[in-house]
């Protein structure tokens, strides 16, 4: 949904609930996709204040993302507050508001911009994950791995050997 922003400030106080569901397939964020399992239920209003179009709603949704631990995807629902002011005039002194040079808002694009920024920046699967192995890489959580557990950081070595011998220091 594109909102015209041309229209919407001739009327210098203005008010327009939101109430809509929008469709997408998915998008590319940091070279991961991050797709849309369910639309996305936006639900709010657009007011004009003299110069200033402002966005307020809630928007909720499913995602499918990539756990930063282990790769695999998981399902997360997500539910975000938006509160966006707008303005044509480029003299503005407010630092919080956007200004726009189109005749329009494209309220998908926001809602998106706000879902990227809601996100964690790590994304888990579970609180219990316990990724890949740093050497073979399987997935820890599907299977156990074969590798030696007595791998020590040559750096330590000596550590190790104080703590195995029997000698009282």
């Amino acid at each position: 949904m594109k909102l015209d922003i041309k229209e919407l400030l001739k009327r210098k106080n203005f008010t327009k609930n939101i109430d809509e569901i929008f469709q997408s397939d998915s998008f590319l964020y940091n070279s991961e996709e991050i797709k849309f399992l369910s639309p996305i239920k936006a639900k709010g209003k657009v007011s004009v204040k003299d110069n200033l179009v402002v966005i307020d709603m809630e928007a909720s949704t499913t995602l499918e993302l990539t756990c930063t631990r282990c790769l695999d995807r998981y399902n997360s629902d997500i539910t975000i507050n938006i509160f966006e002011e707008y303005s044509q005039d480029t003299k503005q002194e407010n630092t919080d508001v956007t200004i726009i040079t189109e005749d329009y808002i494209d309220l998908l694009k926001v809602i998106k911009d706000n879902i990227i920024v809601s996100l964690p920046i790590k994304k888990l699967c579970g609180d219990s994950c316990k990724g890949l192995c740093q050497n073979c890489g399987v997935n820890l959580n599907h299977e156990q791995c074969k590798c030696s557990k007595n791998d020590v950081d040559i750096r330590m070595a000596k550590l190790k050997d104080l703590f195995l011998s029997d000698k009282e220091v």
